[in-house]
């Protein structure tokens, strides 16, 4: 659900998290309280009537809505705004350019204050201003102490209107989203609620869509510019102001920092449609290395202004959002089936939300446990809930409903919520009474329009070979596809072979063979030694290592590496790949393993002698300069398709460049080229001195090598994790 859906439920599981000191003593004086009294039997006062502050609502010249409370309870004032955007109106070939629009807007300051300058007077100040872009709102925040009232207020005026989007944090974002990227897999049950999300909106809603690398790479500076451009105009935005201030001194305070930014002209775009008519399906996600099934079942919900919302809060609360509903007590308690079994009707103020029900359930009750939820769902169209249902229902959700009024910021936030969104603003005062009117038979009529059980979307994420049962004993089974698409390639991949290029392919092939060497040279190579000083380049700055690599062609490897950090070992013995640091030996996962291996099997030696014995496929591309020297370009490419550029210098044979689809730890899935020089002869060899790397166009390292050894004889033991660098 978009992060501005404001439920009351959230706010009383906080409030249910007190001390447990506090708890015990609440506990025994209710005790001492109602003694010898059954808890049905416990009478409650009525809910006081809300005391809402006064609210001065007022709009400037140039549009922006204001609304201003006082509160002296502490010398501090807070604001909040909301301008109207959201990452749902982004290019579909941009996903993520909204979120970016958001951090970089206040990390990277704006054209008169840098963002480190910016952190730094609001450090001194104990002050903050936050900004972000979620699905449906753009929102900055703002804390401080009330004599500083006016610089922090200017900052903020400052951010909203006139960011830099400087392109060494729009990188730094790009980093942290495409990191986001590698790991989204990582965590079961965030993979379940992604793909369930969905599955209901449809993938290429901009309900449910998900960045990946190409949408990232996609975003350019002049991207965000247009972005904000276009959204962040004061006749678009609402500004909240409570706190330790006069009202009319705060009035002409933002008339003065507010009153200049200028009008805009565009209007919003019109809300993307969400179907309303749907297929039930069944799904499946593989994930082996769990031992429970994350289950997700539901369909597309609906918004807060429908009549039937307050019985469907009603409804929800008795299915699934209570310890008292009937999934905790029948799935989770009763038949011992769910270590978790909730649910609840999500509504949104302006898209409808969506019907969610969550069971984690032990693999081998997985198919039992889908279908209890499934009846569960039923018996809500089917008959009327029990009085005892509804009177705990209503009262769970009416005492929990004093919390959205519990504070002055909160009393502000949401009169600005309904005026975005174009509620009302004594909606929540509504809400209260239509909820103590709802009765049984509302219950029933608003289950039956808008349940749909035979409709439902399920999805289980676990091990089917656990399973009860097939999952397709619930209908055919849709096996949904999790894996994380590469990015396109930024260089343009060699056309189909044709005779004529693996023919002239196969000669400059033989000429970097003779560059290098010759033939038996590499034939005869057993192991190589290289001590190396690296500058490695980060999005957080350059720093230096040391590197001590170990390799015997083709695939075993080991390197010590010597960093600011530490000491850390790398390695692969044949059969496993591990990485030793102080915390121990650890074996590398999957993913991490393949891309050493890939990095081993991408080794000019490996890639010219495989190429030459026919293991791999050459042909040759076209001529390139190359710092000054013209070289021939060949790709060579094996049996999965990865394909390895060699720039080969037509004068002497040495290779130059290597190009070739990469991972970069801090970017993801990266377009690397290696720029090689200083060649030296080093036992019947010639080899680079030197490398410089490159990772989609930008310096990522410099490697400059120290030593160089040969055949020297080493230990295979060498290459074990257990044994330490001699």
């Amino acid at each position: 659900m978009a992060e501005e859906l404001i439920t009351w439920r959230g706010k009383k599981a906080r409030r249910m998290r007190m001390p447990l000191l506090l708890a015990g003593l609440l506990l025994v004086g209710a005790l001492g309280a109602a003694a010898q009294k059954h808890y049905k039997e416990l009478t409650y006062p009525p809910l006081r009537d809300l005391q809402v502050p006064p609210v001065e609502r007022f709009e400037l010249a140039n549009g922006l809505v204001v609304y201003l409370v006082e509160d002296h309870t502490l010398p501090e004032v807070e604001g909040y705004v909301r301008v109207r955007t959201g990452s749902r109106f982004e290019p579909a070939d941009q996903v993520g350019l909204a979120s970016i629009v958001g951090q970089v807007m206040r990390s990277g300051g704006t054209a008169t204050r840098p963002g480190e300058e910016i952190n730094r007077l609001l450090e001194n100040v104990g002050a903050s201003v936050e900004t972000s872009v979620g699905t449906t709102v753009a929102t900055a925040s703002m804390f401080t102490l009330k004599e500083n009232l006016p610089q922090v207020l200017e900052i903020l005026a400052d951010i909203l209107e006139n960011p830099a989007f400087p392109e060494d944090k729009l990188e730094l974002a790009r980093v942290q989203e495409r990191t986001a990227i590698a790991r989204r897999n990582d965590d079961v049950g965030q993979i379940a609620n992604r793909e369930f999300t969905k599955l209901v909106y449809g993938k290429e809603s901009p309900y449910a869509r998900q960045t990946e690398y190409d949408t990232i790479r996609n975003i350019t500076r002049e991207d965000l510019v247009a972005f904000h451009g276009r959204y962040f105009h004061p006749n678009q935005a609402i500004l909240g102001l409570w706190g330790d201030f006069d009202t009319a001194e705060m009035r002409a305070e933002v008339e003065r920092v507010f009153g200049s930014w200028p009008r805009g002209g565009e209007e919003v775009p019109p809300l993307p449609e969400v179907p309303q008519e749907w297929a039930g399906s069944i799904n499946f996600i593989p994930k082996d290395d769990v031992n429970q099934t994350n289950v997700r079942i539901g369909h597309v919900g609906g918004r807060f202004d429908d009549p039937d919302y307050f019985a469907l809060n009603v409804m929800s609360e008795i299915l699934g959002s209570g310890f008292s509903s009937r999934l905790f007590r029948h799935v989770r308690s009763d038949l011992g089936l769910a270590y978790a079994a909730f649910g609840t009707w999500n509504a949104a103020y302006d898209y409808p939300g969506v019907l969610y029900l969550r069971v984690d359930t032990k693999s081998e009750t997985t198919v039992q446990a889908i279908e209890a939820v499934v009846n569960e769902v039923r018996r809500m169209t089917q008959e009327p809930v029990s009085a005892e249902e509804l009177r705990m229902a209503k009262e769970g959700i009416l005492n929990s409903f004093v919390f959205n009024f519990d504070t002055t910021g909160e009393v502000v936030r949401r009169l600005m919520i309904y005026e975005y969104y174009g509620y009302p603003p004594d909606f929540l005062e509504r809400f209260k009474s239509n909820v103590e009117k709802v009765t049984a038979e509302d219950v029933l009529w608003a289950a039956r329009r808008w349940l749909r059980p035979e409709d439902l979307v399920i999805l289980a994420v676990g091990r089917e070979q656990d399973f009860d049962q097939p999952l397709s004993a619930l209908g055919n089974v849709n096996t949904v596809d999790i894996s994380i698409p590469p990015p396109s390639s930024q260089a343009a991949m060699p056309a189909e072979a044709t005779p004529e290029s693996r023919a002239r392919g196969r000669e400059v092939l033989e000429r970097a063979i003779e560059g290098m060497g010759g033939l038996e040279a590499l034939r005869s190579l057993r192991d190589v030694t290289v001590l190396s000083k690296v500058t490695q380049v980060t999005p957080q700055g350059e720093f230096e290592l040391i590197v001590k690599t170990h390799w015997q062609p083709p695939v075993k490897l080991r390197q010590d590496v010597v960093s600011p950090f530490g000491e850390v070992s790398l390695g692969y013995d044949g059969e496993r790949a591990w990485q030793k640091s102080p915390r121990g030996v650890q074996e590398l996962p999957p993913q991490q393993e393949e891309r050493l291996l890939a990095a081993m099997r991408r080794s000019p030696e490996v890639l010219l002698l495989e190429a030459y014995e026919g293991e791999r496929e050459v042909q040759y591309l076209e001529s390139e300069t190359v710092n000054g020297s013209e070289a021939d370009v060949i790709a060579i490419t094996d049996e999965s398709g990865d394909t390895v550029k060699l720039y080969v210098e037509q004068e002497t044979g040495r290779i130059l460049k290597r190009g070739f689809q990469g991972w970069s730890p801090f970017a993801g899935p990266v377009y690397e080229e290696n720029l090689y020089s200083d060649f030296r002869a080093v036992s019947g060899l010639t080899v680079p001195f030197k490398q410089v790397t490159f990772q989609d166009g930008k310096k990522a390292s410099e490697q400059t090598v120290q030593s160089y050894e040969v055949n020297v004889g080493l230990d295979p033991e060498l290459f074990s994790p257990e044994v330490a660098e001699p």
